[in-house]
C-alpha cells in the first residue's frame, strides 16, 4: 500500500492510463433569491475543474464521494482525494503490487472508505484474484485505518459488492456470519448467522439498520 500526500503527479502507477473524467459544479446565485434555482435568471452553473477522461478504465471499484471538502475517487488502481473547491490532488492510496479494487463504499458521514481488493502477486498467474481484502481508508488524508478478510463462502458470493458502510459500521462476511465492524477502528460490533445454505449477496448499513439480499 502506498499512500502519496500533496503535490502528486498527474500521472497513475506505471502502465496505468490517465484519470477517468470527473466534473465539479458550482451554482452562482444572488442572496437576494436564496439560491433559487428558479429565480429571476441571475443564476449560473459551469464546470469549475476536471480531470483527463479515460474510457479504457476497468469499472470495478469506481465510485466517487464527497466527505467534508474532499471529493474522493475510487477506481480498480487507486483511490485519490481531490480538493472539492479547486480540483487539487491532495493524496493517493494505491494497493500494493498487481492487486486492484473489486468493490469501494464508504460512509461520509465518518469519512471513512472502505475498499475491497483482490490479492497481490508478482505475476498474473500468481496473482490471487479472489476479493477478500477489505481496506478502510481516511477520506482526509488517504491514510489506512484498518485491515480485515473475507471469508469466501461455499458456494461463493453472488457478488463482490457484499461488503457495506454507513452508521458507523461496516458490515463483513466472515465465516458465513454477517460481522459488524467501527469503521473507523475496525474493532467488532456485532455478528449476525446466515441462514443455513444461503449465499450472501448485496448489503446496505443506514444509521439504525442493516439490509442483506440472501439467495
Amino acid at each position: 500500500m502506498t499512500t502519496r500526500v500533496n503535490e502528486i503527479p498527474s500521472g497513475g502507477r506505471s502502465g496505468r492510463s490517465t484519470w477517468a473524467r470527473g466534473v465539479a459544479l458550482v451554482a452562482l446565485c444572488t442572496l437576494a433569491t436564496g439560491c433559487g434555482f428558479f429565480g429571476s435568471g441571475n443564476e449560473t452553473m459551469g464546470v469549475v475543474w476536471d480531470t483527463p477522461a479515460d474510457r479504457k478504465a476497468e469499472w470495478r471499484g469506481t465510485g466517487a464521494w464527497l466527505a467534508g471538502d474532499t471529493l474522493v475517487r475510487s477506481r480498480f488502481d487507486a483511490v485519490t482525494g481531490f480538493d472539492a473547491a479547486t480540483g487539487e490532488r491532495s493524496w493517493e492510496h494505491v494497493p500494493p503490487g498487481r492487486s486492484s479494487a473489486c468493490h469501494s463504499t464508504a460512509d461520509t458521514a465518518r469519512s471513512v472508505l472502505v475498499l475491497v481488493r483482490d490479492g497481490d502477486g508478482a505475476s498474473s498467474p500468481a496473482k490471487d484474484k479472489s476479493c477478500t481484502t477489505v481496506v478502510a481508508i481516511d477520506m482526509q488524508d488517504g491514510h489506512e485505518l484498518w485491515q480485515a478478510r473475507l471469508s469466501e463462502p461455499d458456494p461463493p458470493r453472488l457478488q463482490d459488492s457484499s461488503v457495506s458502510a454507513g452508521g458507523g459500521v461496516a458490515v463483513l462476511l466472515q465465516q458465513d456470519q454477517l460481522r459488524a465492524v467501527d469503521v473507523r477502528t475496525g474493532k467488532p460490533r456485532w455478528k449476525a448467522a446466515l441462514p443455513k445454505d444461503c449465499v450472501p449477496g448485496r448489503t446496505a448499513a443506514a444509521e439504525h439498520q442493516i439490509a442483506a439480499v440472501l439467495a
